[in-house]
């Protein structure tokens, strides 16, 4: 009898540690055809849709499937540039006439800086804009500094002080984007940050963690514009309700030891 009363009460204590954990789970890492870093050079893609196509006609299912994806997803960027209307660039212009502003990428897309002739940004990758803007400036200022810095729109969720979506220079690092939301908050669980692409999480816990100690950039993780870098919470544990818990795996063991009696 003892004995069985025994086994009840590990079985109850296992259901109880079970209960405490539940909720915790491991990162995922998803599978998807990439683009390219956004600040990727021409010659960069190139290649990689070159190699994306060769492994394509080499293997065959789904494999091929998402190389070919993958190639033409880096060939359309190649032909249409990275600019679509609604997109903003830091722009800096020294000389003759001074502008120092946010601008808006207009439809089409196009570009007006200073009084000068609109100007159009298609096929223009983000790698390309500094000199593609200096050209068009030194053409009519012959002196001029040009500065052009492209922003991507990027979530900065959950644990920080003022969560949102913010536009953000791709050559600034994990830990400054976090910063920009007003940092972390008190219950903030720093090594339990994840990227997410959309419904899935594109970067872990630990390749987050690891981006923030090399004090790696957006750019260099690849971030798109519409990733999230979600901060999460530090567990905190309802001990009240463990404790209802327990005390009814507890009188159910008790019940059934004292119905064995009879």
């Amino acid at each position: 009898m003892r004995g069985s009363v025994r086994a009840m009460c590990r079985s109850a204590f296992v259901v109880l540690a079970s209960l405490c954990a539940a909720g915790r789970g491991a990162a995922q890492t998803p599978s998807g055809e990439s683009a390219g870093r956004a600040n990727a050079t021409r010659q960069e893609l190139e290649r990689m849709a070159t190699d994306a196509e060769s492994v394509a006609s080499a293997s065959g299912g789904e494999a091929a499937q998402a190389k070919r994806l993958e190639a033409a997803a880096i060939r359309a960027r190649l032909r249409d540039g990275d600019f679509r209307a609604g997109d903003r660039i830091m722009l800096s212009i020294q000389g003759d006439s001074t502008l120092n502003d946010t601008v808006v990428v207009r439809p089409g897309p196009t570009l007006s800086v200073l009084s000068l002739p609109e100007d159009t940004l298609r096929g223009v990758l983000r790698s390309e804009l500094q000199p593609h803007l200096t050209a068009l400036v030194t053409r009519f200022y012959k002196n001029a500094t040009v500065r052009a810095t492209p922003l991507i729109r990027l979530g900065v969720l959950g644990e920080v002080t003022r969560p949102g979506y913010y536009r953000l220079p791709i050559d600034i690092s994990v830990s400054d984007a976090i910063m920009s939301a007003g940092g972390p908050t008190q219950r903030a669980d720093m090594p339990k940050t994840v990227v997410r692409r959309r419904s899935h999480v594109l970067l872990s816990r630990g390749a987050v963690r690891d981006a923030m100690a090399g004090g790696a950039t957006l750019d260099q993780l690849s971030l798109e514009a519409g990733d999230e870098l979600v901060i999460d919470a530090k567990q905190e544990r309802n001990w009240m309700s463990v404790v209802q818990i327990a005390s009814l795996v507890t009188g159910l063991v008790l019940s059934v030891a004292a119905s064995r009696r009879f």
